[in-house]
């Protein structure tokens, strides 16, 4: 039998990068964020996100961090290639939190979307 842990598809591919599968998920899951389809996240958008993935929406602190940490537009919007660098540090990180996030979002332990 395999355990949960060897049946679950991997966040971080063998050479310490997002796998592709991985990087596939965030990329559907910033265009189902991304409401007026502009390209980048808004703050609107971003609370959106966390609210849905944290149940409280984003800090002003946390926000911040975003434009100071993370590519941003000359706007504050997070780029797709921010919502990456994001989830690249959480999972690095805190991988069960990125688990948990994406349970949230409707996928299962092979990144596939739930039924």
């Amino acid at each position: 039998l395999k355990t949960t842990r060897e049946a679950m598809t991997s966040l971080i591919a063998e050479d310490g990068d997002l796998s592709e599968k991985f990087l596939d998920v965030l990329e559907e899951l910033f265009e189902r964020f991304d409401a007026d389809k502009d390209g980048v996240l808004s703050v609107l958008e971003l609370n959106a996100f966390y609210k849905t993935c944290n149940g409280t929406p984003i800090t002003n602190a946390e926000l911040q961090d975003i434009k100071e940490n993370l590519d941003v537009d000359a706007t504050g919007s997070l780029t797709l290639k921010g919502f990456i660098q994001l989830y690249a540090m959480q999972t690095m990180g805190e991988e069960d939190q990125t688990w948990k996030d994406l349970d949230t979002l409707g996928y299962d332990k092979t990144l596939n979307k739930k039924k």
